[in-house]
Protein backbone atom coordinates (compact mmCIF):
# COMPACT_ATOMS: atom_id res chain seq x y z
CA UNK A 1 0.00 0.00 0.00
CA UNK A 2 2.79 2.32 0.62
CA UNK A 3 4.12 1.94 -2.64
CA UNK A 4 0.48 2.60 -4.16
CA UNK A 5 0.45 5.62 -2.07
CA UNK A 6 4.18 6.78 -3.17
CA UNK A 7 2.66 6.78 -6.91
CA UNK A 8 -0.45 7.80 -6.35
CA UNK A 9 1.37 11.24 -4.77
CA UNK A 10 4.25 11.03 -7.84
CA UNK A 11 1.33 11.22 -10.25
CA UNK A 12 -0.28 14.42 -8.18
CA UNK A 13 2.50 15.75 -8.51
CA UNK A 14 2.85 15.30 -12.12
CA UNK A 15 -0.77 16.33 -12.51
CA UNK A 16 0.14 19.66 -10.71
CA UNK A 17 3.23 20.52 -12.64
CA UNK A 18 1.13 19.87 -16.04
CA UNK A 19 -1.29 21.96 -15.31
CA UNK A 20 0.78 24.58 -14.38
CA UNK A 21 2.45 23.92 -17.71
CA UNK A 22 -0.37 24.35 -19.42
CA UNK A 23 -1.84 27.39 -17.80
CA UNK A 24 -4.74 25.35 -16.16
CA UNK A 25 -4.01 26.90 -12.73
CA UNK A 26 -4.81 30.10 -13.21
CA UNK A 27 -6.43 32.06 -10.46
CA UNK A 28 -10.15 33.28 -10.76
CA UNK A 29 -9.21 36.79 -11.37
CA UNK A 30 -6.45 36.28 -14.05
CA UNK A 31 -9.02 33.98 -15.79
CA UNK A 32 -12.07 37.05 -15.61
CA UNK A 33 -9.52 39.62 -16.52
CA UNK A 34 -8.07 37.19 -19.05
CA UNK A 35 -11.93 36.37 -20.23
CA UNK A 36 -12.74 40.50 -20.38
CA UNK A 37 -10.02 42.59 -21.77
CA UNK A 38 -8.22 40.46 -23.88
CA UNK A 39 -11.80 39.94 -26.29
CA UNK A 40 -12.70 43.57 -25.59
CA UNK A 41 -9.08 44.63 -26.97
CA UNK A 42 -9.25 42.45 -29.95
CA UNK A 43 -12.69 43.72 -31.10
CA UNK A 44 -11.80 47.64 -30.59
CA UNK A 45 -8.64 46.48 -33.03
CA UNK A 46 -10.69 45.19 -35.43
CA UNK A 47 -13.27 47.67 -34.98
CA UNK A 48 -10.52 50.07 -35.71
CA UNK A 49 -8.68 48.28 -38.27
CA UNK A 50 -12.08 47.96 -40.41
CA UNK A 51 -12.71 52.21 -40.03
CA UNK A 52 -8.92 52.00 -40.75
CA UNK A 53 -9.69 49.88 -44.33
CA UNK A 54 -11.65 52.62 -45.46
CA UNK A 55 -9.07 54.99 -45.66
CA UNK A 56 -6.69 53.27 -47.90
CA UNK A 57 -4.25 50.03 -47.94
CA UNK A 58 -1.59 51.61 -45.64
CA UNK A 59 -4.12 52.41 -42.18
CA UNK A 60 -5.82 49.02 -43.44
CA UNK A 61 -2.60 46.92 -42.94
CA UNK A 62 -1.59 48.85 -39.91
CA UNK A 63 -4.94 47.82 -38.13
CA UNK A 64 -4.75 44.16 -39.21
CA UNK A 65 -1.38 44.09 -37.77
CA UNK A 66 -2.54 45.49 -34.76
CA UNK A 67 -5.62 42.51 -34.50
CA UNK A 68 -2.51 40.33 -35.79
CA UNK A 69 -0.52 41.16 -33.15
CA UNK A 70 -2.39 40.81 -30.22
CA UNK A 71 -3.99 37.58 -31.24
CA UNK A 72 -0.70 36.04 -31.59
CA UNK A 73 0.75 37.21 -28.21
CA UNK A 74 -2.43 35.58 -26.41
CA UNK A 75 -2.22 32.55 -28.80
CA UNK A 76 1.42 32.41 -27.05
CA UNK A 77 0.85 32.72 -23.73
CA UNK A 78 -0.49 29.34 -22.17
CA UNK A 79 -2.94 31.45 -20.11
CA UNK A 80 -4.78 34.75 -20.50
CA UNK A 81 -2.04 37.73 -20.01
CA UNK A 82 -3.43 41.30 -20.94
CA UNK A 83 0.51 42.66 -20.85
CA UNK A 84 1.23 40.25 -23.81
CA UNK A 85 -1.65 41.77 -25.79
CA UNK A 86 -0.97 44.82 -25.20
CA UNK A 87 2.76 44.71 -25.62
CA UNK A 88 2.49 43.39 -29.44
CA UNK A 89 0.09 45.94 -29.68
CA UNK A 90 2.33 48.82 -28.36
CA UNK A 91 5.50 47.48 -30.76
CA UNK A 92 3.49 47.65 -33.79
CA UNK A 93 2.69 51.53 -33.01
CA UNK A 94 6.05 52.21 -32.31
CA UNK A 95 7.19 50.79 -35.77
CA UNK A 96 4.62 52.24 -37.74
CA UNK A 97 5.56 56.14 -36.33
CA UNK A 98 9.04 54.57 -37.29
CA UNK A 99 8.88 53.12 -40.90
CA UNK A 100 5.94 52.76 -43.56
CA UNK A 101 7.82 49.53 -44.85
CA UNK A 102 5.43 46.79 -44.72
CA UNK A 103 8.39 44.39 -43.66
CA UNK A 104 9.06 45.95 -40.83
CA UNK A 105 5.18 45.92 -39.28
CA UNK A 106 4.94 42.10 -40.64
CA UNK A 107 8.58 41.82 -38.37
CA UNK A 108 6.84 44.21 -35.70
CA UNK A 109 3.52 41.41 -35.18
CA UNK A 110 5.92 38.63 -34.74
CA UNK A 111 8.39 40.42 -32.46
CA UNK A 112 5.86 42.34 -30.12
CA UNK A 113 4.31 38.71 -29.72
CA UNK A 114 7.26 37.42 -28.95
CA UNK A 115 8.10 40.04 -26.27
CA UNK A 116 4.87 40.16 -24.50
CA UNK A 117 4.72 36.82 -23.94
CA UNK A 118 8.23 37.33 -22.51
CA UNK A 119 7.54 40.31 -20.64
CA UNK A 120 4.08 37.95 -19.32
CA UNK A 121 5.85 34.21 -18.87
CA UNK A 122 9.23 34.54 -19.02
CA UNK A 123 9.74 32.97 -22.84
CA UNK A 124 9.61 33.53 -26.09
CA UNK A 125 7.77 31.36 -27.69
CA UNK A 126 9.56 28.96 -30.55
CA UNK A 127 6.98 28.92 -33.51
CA UNK A 128 6.43 32.94 -33.18
CA UNK A 129 10.47 33.96 -33.65
CA UNK A 130 10.94 30.90 -36.11
CA UNK A 131 8.29 32.43 -38.26
CA UNK A 132 9.27 36.14 -38.06
CA UNK A 133 12.89 35.25 -39.07
CA UNK A 134 11.85 32.90 -42.10
CA UNK A 135 9.40 35.55 -43.03
CA UNK A 136 11.72 38.47 -42.64
CA UNK A 137 14.83 36.26 -44.39
CA UNK A 138 12.64 35.89 -47.18
CA UNK A 139 11.94 39.78 -47.64
CA UNK A 140 15.46 41.27 -47.03
CA UNK A 141 16.77 38.52 -49.53
CA UNK A 142 13.59 39.60 -52.11
CA UNK A 143 15.24 42.95 -51.42
CA UNK A 144 18.74 42.19 -51.44
CA UNK A 145 18.48 40.71 -54.75
CA UNK A 146 17.05 43.94 -56.32
CA UNK A 147 19.57 45.90 -55.20
CA UNK A 148 22.83 44.65 -55.96
CA UNK A 149 26.09 42.52 -54.12
CA UNK A 150 26.45 45.00 -51.32
CA UNK A 151 23.17 45.06 -50.24
CA UNK A 152 22.80 41.60 -50.78
CA UNK A 153 25.71 40.76 -48.41
CA UNK A 154 25.84 43.57 -46.03
CA UNK A 155 22.35 42.46 -44.10
CA UNK A 156 23.47 38.82 -43.70
CA UNK A 157 26.87 40.06 -42.33
CA UNK A 158 24.86 42.44 -39.72
CA UNK A 159 22.73 39.36 -38.58
CA UNK A 160 25.09 36.80 -38.06
CA UNK A 161 27.64 39.35 -35.76
CA UNK A 162 24.25 39.96 -33.87
CA UNK A 163 23.31 36.00 -33.70
CA UNK A 164 26.83 34.75 -33.10
CA UNK A 165 27.20 37.49 -30.00
CA UNK A 166 24.15 36.30 -28.27
CA UNK A 167 25.10 32.75 -29.35
CA UNK A 168 27.93 33.61 -26.75
CA UNK A 169 26.19 35.11 -24.44
CA UNK A 170 24.13 31.83 -24.18
CA UNK A 171 27.18 29.70 -23.72
CA UNK A 172 28.18 31.84 -20.86
CA UNK A 173 24.37 32.40 -19.40
CA UNK A 174 24.28 35.53 -20.14
CA UNK A 175 20.86 34.71 -22.13
CA UNK A 176 18.36 31.93 -22.74
CA UNK A 177 18.37 30.08 -26.13
CA UNK A 178 14.98 32.17 -26.83
CA UNK A 179 17.11 35.55 -26.99
CA UNK A 180 19.36 33.90 -29.42
CA UNK A 181 16.16 32.86 -31.45
CA UNK A 182 14.48 36.31 -31.22
CA UNK A 183 17.84 38.16 -32.13
CA UNK A 184 17.74 36.09 -35.13
CA UNK A 185 14.10 37.31 -35.92
CA UNK A 186 15.27 40.77 -35.98
CA UNK A 187 16.67 40.20 -39.14
CA UNK A 188 14.52 43.05 -40.81
CA UNK A 189 17.00 45.68 -39.49
CA UNK A 190 20.23 44.09 -40.32
CA UNK A 191 20.32 46.85 -43.80
CA UNK A 192 21.16 49.34 -41.21
CA UNK A 193 24.54 47.79 -40.99
CA UNK A 194 26.76 48.90 -38.07
CA UNK A 195 24.28 51.13 -36.90
CA UNK A 196 21.97 47.73 -36.25
CA UNK A 197 24.69 45.61 -34.70
CA UNK A 198 25.16 49.01 -32.49
CA UNK A 199 21.61 48.70 -31.56
CA UNK A 200 21.16 45.03 -30.99
CA UNK A 201 24.20 45.29 -28.44
CA UNK A 202 24.07 48.32 -26.50
CA UNK A 203 19.85 49.23 -26.60
CA UNK A 204 19.07 46.25 -24.38
CA UNK A 205 21.83 47.21 -21.74
CA UNK A 206 20.20 50.05 -21.39
CA UNK A 207 16.64 49.38 -21.61
CA UNK A 208 16.97 45.91 -19.19
CA UNK A 209 17.35 48.35 -16.00
CA UNK A 210 14.38 50.05 -16.41
CA UNK A 211 12.87 46.19 -17.11
CA UNK A 212 13.74 45.23 -14.05
CA UNK A 213 12.76 48.02 -12.07
CA UNK A 214 9.61 48.03 -13.39
CA UNK A 215 9.95 44.38 -12.68
CA UNK A 216 10.57 44.69 -9.01
CA UNK A 217 8.06 47.40 -8.63
CA UNK A 218 5.60 44.58 -9.34
CA UNK A 219 6.85 42.17 -7.13
CA UNK A 220 8.00 39.70 -9.74
CA UNK A 221 11.15 37.52 -8.97
CA UNK A 222 14.28 37.25 -11.50
CA UNK A 223 14.95 36.44 -13.84
CA UNK A 224 14.14 39.52 -15.94
CA UNK A 225 12.88 38.68 -19.14
CA UNK A 226 15.25 40.00 -21.72
CA UNK A 227 12.98 39.83 -25.06
CA UNK A 228 11.37 43.41 -24.56
CA UNK A 229 15.21 44.71 -24.39
CA UNK A 230 15.85 42.99 -27.50
CA UNK A 231 13.01 44.33 -29.42
CA UNK A 232 14.30 47.72 -28.11
CA UNK A 233 17.07 47.78 -29.79
CA UNK A 234 15.91 46.98 -33.23
CA UNK A 235 13.22 49.39 -33.30
CA UNK A 236 16.30 51.81 -32.65
CA UNK A 237 18.20 50.36 -35.37
CA UNK A 238 14.48 50.19 -37.59
CA UNK A 239 15.02 54.79 -36.56
CA UNK A 240 18.10 54.32 -37.88
CA UNK A 241 17.21 52.58 -41.13
CA UNK A 242 14.44 54.68 -41.93
CA UNK A 243 16.51 58.14 -41.38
Amino acid sequence: FQKCGDTATIRALDAVKVSTVLGTTATPTSRRLGACVVPAGIVVATVCAAILAIAGLWPALLGVALVAAACLAEWGCRRPHPVAAVTAVVVVVLAALITSDPVAIVAAVGLGAAAGVDLAERRIPTPIAHGTTILCCLAVAAGSLASGWVSLTAPWLSAGVVIALYTCLWLVGGVGFGDVRLAAATVSGAEAGLRYVAAMVTVPLLVLPVIAIGWRLVGRRPPVPYGPALVAGWLVALSGLSS
